[in-house]
Order: C-alpha cells, then sequence, then structure tokens
C-alpha cells in the first residue's frame, strides 16, 4: 500500500535529523556518504512537499467548486424568499425552514472565508535556489517537511469544510422543495374563483402544476408565477362580478320600496330563511354582516392557535352574481344537476350576508383537519353547516362542508346538538315551486 503524504513526511523529518545528528557526532560516516545523505532528505522533502501542495490545490479547487454551487442555492433561496406570500401556503413554517437552512449556509461560508485569509499563501510554498551545503540541505528539508504538513493539515481541513458546505447546501434545496410543495399543495386544494373565467382558471391550474417537482433554483419564478396567476384569478372574478352587477343594475326596473320583486324576506322564528322553498328579493343584501365577520375572526383565530388554516374563498354574493354562477352551471351542468348544488338568484344563502364558503368547495375539505375540526366547533362561534350529509332530499343540496351559516351561538348550538338540518329544526320544506 502506498505510503500516505503525512507517513512520507514523518520518514523524511526522521532521516533529515538522523543526518544532522550523526554528522555533528562524526559517527559511522565519511563525509561524501553524509552529503549524499543531506541530498536525498533534501530530494526527498521536495517530493513530498510537491505532492501535499497538489493535494492542496486539489482540495482548494473541490472547495471553490462546492462554495460556488453553495451561493447559488443561497441566492435562488433568497429570491424566493423576497417573491413567497405565505398566504398562497399550505404551511408557513416551511417558509422559516429555508430562511434558516439559508442563514446556516450563509454564516458557514463566513468561517471559510475567515480560515483562507488567515491561511493564504506562504512564501515557504516557494522551493527557492537549491541548497548549496550539506547543512543546508538538512535545514532546508526540514523546513521544506514542516510546510508539507501544514498544507497537509490545510487540504484535511478544506475536505472537511468542503464536505459540510455540501451538506449545508443541500438542507437549502431541500428546504426550497419543501416550500415548493406547500405551495402546490395550497394551490391543488384552492379552486379559482368561480367566476375567473376559462382562461383565467387555466392559467391559474397551470401554474400550480409548474410547482409540482420545480428545481430548487427555479422556485423564485415558480412561486412569482403561481402567486400573479391567483392574483389575476381574482382580479378576473371580481370584474365578472361587477359586470354581472352592472348588467343586472341596467335591466332591472326601479325597486318599489322593499318589493322590487314581488318578495319578501321570511323570518320563522326569528331565523331568516333562504332555500329552495324561500327566497329574497333581488333588492336583499350589501355584504357580509359585522356579526358574521367578528365570529368568524374569531373561529378562524381559534383554529390558528391549533396550527389550523381557515380562510373565507367565497363570502357574500349579490342576486346578479349569483345569477351569472347559477346560469354557468346550468349551461354546462343541466339544470337538474345544477340545482344540487347551486342556488337560483334569489335563493342562495350568501345573499343573506350570513353565510360563506371555506377554504375549498370540494367534499375532500370535510376530511381534511380544518373541515372535522369546523363540523365539531363552528356552533361555538355560532354557525352551523349548512348542507350536512345524507340530507340532500331534505335541505336540497348535496354535502357541502365548506358553507357555514350564522345563527347566532345559542340557536347554532341547539341545531348542532339536535343533529338535524335547519329544516328539520324548523319543521319547513326546500323545494321551488
Amino acid at each position: 500500500m502506498p505510503a500516505r503524504p503525512l507517513d512520507r513526511i514523518v520518514g523524511a523529518v526522521c532521516l533529515a535529523a538522523l543526518v544532522v545528528t550523526s554528522t555533528a557526532a562524526g559517527v559511522h560516516s565519511t563525509e561524501a556518504r553524509a552529503d549524499a545523505a543531506a541530498l536525498a532528505s533534501y530530494d526527498d522533502a521536495v517530493v513530498v512537499l510537491t505532492g501535499a501542495r497538489t493535494d492542496a490545490d486539489q482540495a482548494s479547487a473541490d472547495l471553490d467548486a462546492t462554495r460556488a454551487t453553495a451561493t447559488d442555492a443561497a441566492d435562488a433561496a433568497t429570491s424566493a424568499l423576497e417573491v413567497v406570500d405565505p398566504e398562497l401556503l399550505d404551511d408557513t413554517a416551511t417558509v422559516e425552514a429555508l430562511e434558516a437552512a439559508r442563514d446556516e449556509l450563509a454564516t458557514a461560508d463566513e468561517v471559510i472565508d475567515g480560515y483562507l485569509a488567515e491561511t493564504a499563501s506562504d512564501p515557504d510554498d516557494d522551493l527557492g535556489a537549491a541548497p548549496a551545503t550539506r547543512d543546508e540541505h538538512a535545514s532546508a528539508a526540514v523546513r521544506l517537511i514542516v510546510r508539507a504538513g501544514v498544507l497537509d493539515t490545510a487540504a484535511g481541513t478544506m475536505r472537511d469544510f468542503d464536505a459540510s458546505l455540501a451538506e449545508l447546501t443541500a438542507a437549502v434545496d431541500g428546504a426550497a422543495l419543501d416550500l415548493a410543495a406547500s405551495a402546490h399543495a395550497h394551490g391543488t386544494a384552492t379552486d379559482a374563483p368561480e367566476l375567473a373565467g376559462d382562461e383565467a382558471t387555466d392559467a391559474y391550474a397551470a401554474a400550480v402544476g409548474a410547482l409540482d417537482g420545480v428545481a430548487a433554483s427555479d422556485l423564485a419564478p415558480a412561486l412569482s408565477a403561481y402567486q400573479d396567476a391567483w392574483a389575476d384569478a381574482v382580479a378576473a372574478h371580481e370584474a365578472a362580478e361587477e359586470a354581472a352587477r352592472a348588467a343586472a343594475e341596467a335591466s332591472a326596473p326601479p325597486p318599489a320600496a322593499n318589493t322590487s320583486d314581488g318578495v319578501q324576506p321570511t323570518y320563522i322564528r326569528g331565523i331568516l330563511v333562504v332555500n329552495k322553498t324561500y327566497g329574497l328579493p333581488s333588492w336583499y343584501g350589501n355584504g357580509l354582516t359585522a356579526e358574521t365577520v367578528n365570529a368568524y375572526e374569531r373561529m378562524r383565530a381559534e383554529a390558528a392557535a391549533f396550527g389550523l388554516d381557515l380562510y373565507i374563498s367565497s363570502g357574500f354574493r349579490s342576486y346578479a352574481t349569483q345569477a351569472s354562477i347559477y346560469n354557468r352551471y346550468v349551461a354546462n351542468e343541466g339544470v337538474a344537476a345544477a340545482d344540487r348544488h347551486s342556488a337560483r338568484p334569489g335563493h342562495s344563502e350568501h345573499q343573506t350576508g350570513l353565510t360563506f364558503d371555506l377554504n375549498t368547495i370540494t367534499e375532500a375539505f370535510g376530511r381534511t383537519a380544518e373541515g372535522q375540526w369546523v363540523a365539531q366547533n363552528a356552533h361555538r362561534f355560532g354557525f352551523i353547516v349548512r348542507y350536512p350529509p345524507g340530507k340532500e332530499a331534505i335541505t336540497g343540496y348535496v354535502w357541502e362542508p365548506w358553507h357555514l351559516r350564522y345563527l347566532g351561538v345559542g340557536t347554532a348550538s341547539e341545531v348542532y346538538a339536535s343533529g338535524l338540518s335547519l329544516e328539520e329544526y324548523l319543521g319547513i320544506t326546500s323545494v321551488y315551486r
């Protein structure tokens, strides 16, 4: 097995010391043999130093390459952290994890900078002119061997730095991919707003899909594209709502006092009732009520304390907005299918200002931690899950675990404890005339 650089160093130092000692004592050596031994020790030291220098240069080059990769990873992480919107993530802790990994990598690089500054090139690396005398050969051999030992230690230190830096770089890339997965999960679970239109909806879906498997180096532009697509979809939805509202106002006759379309709000046992049997006039409603919003904020804050993320994906809808939504479903599915999950204009609880949809409007929400917590706790804040499972024949609608109706804490708690739908609790029907 070939000798390691450090083994050669030790052997050469011993030889050099022996030459100096034996010559000084005049023991068992002629002048010629002493000269030859001193020259041999010097030549060996040159070989050892040259090898140590080559090894250190290679370790330095490897470290430079790893540092370049680390810098790229840190820059990509910084760019992602500058653009990310935590509101569009499934788990905001991924932001903190990426920032921590990036900072740890930067700290390690600073330590390496300091080390390299302290161990800059040493003039002893220069072999200089060959020694002329026996004593010069011996002393130069010792000097070169010591320098070789320094280089050997430096090479080992740089390799340690290289391995540590590579590990920290991988941690940054892993944290970046975790953040991308969090954004993808949120986007996958969150549908584009209902009136966004096909172009904005398709662009949003494509941006969400691009987050799946994105490279850490491409995270920032992928996040920007995803967030911009969501903003565009929201803007398109709001524009469509405004257009529908303006069209309805332009075509509607001036309203008579509370009787614009011959319909009056219906209260049963003090509860405003809106379903397929009981409707609202087209003029009714102008936003979520303050009481509803305050109750939602209290519920959202308690859920957040348990690590759950609740947000309103659809709140108040005007008569005109509901007409646009319902007509779109009818065009795509037919009246019978649309009536199972979408209210006709004037029959939507969203127009009351007492109702909103949470998170994503799919049955899958009911199986998430958020959906299960809402089902068990919403009544404590005055809400009921308005359309429970297995009650379609009574409520007129399929299970909607995301659809909450505000009744006040007392009434909501009674309805929850009864296990009944609101129609059963009030003894009413929900059937279009």
